[in-house]
């Protein structure tokens, strides 16, 4: 069985989708997960933005994500 770290390091973000806003960020995060339920695909997104706590968002991404989904100013603080 696989330790929750050794999963992490071998999944690293495969995309990066960059929106101009919070809300739009949402949105694409809310439609990707649609789409992961609809057709059963095994695969994690997060929405990154400002004004949400980043140190959440980084033990979400070192979790292992295969898409973030965030804005400018956010994804530039996560570099």
């Amino acid at each position: 069985m696989r330790k929750e770290n050794e999963f992490a390091k071998n999944h690293l973000p495969k995309f990066i989708i960059l929106l101009p806003t919070r809300e739009l960020a949402l949105q694409v995060k809310d439609e990707i997960d649609s789409l992961k339920y609809r057709n059963e695909t095994d695969f994690r997104a997060i929405a990154v933005y400002g004004k949400s706590d980043i140190n959440y968002q980084i033990d979400r991404i070192k979790s292992g994500m295969d898409i973030i989904v965030g804005t400018p100013g956010r994804l530039i603080d996560l570099l």
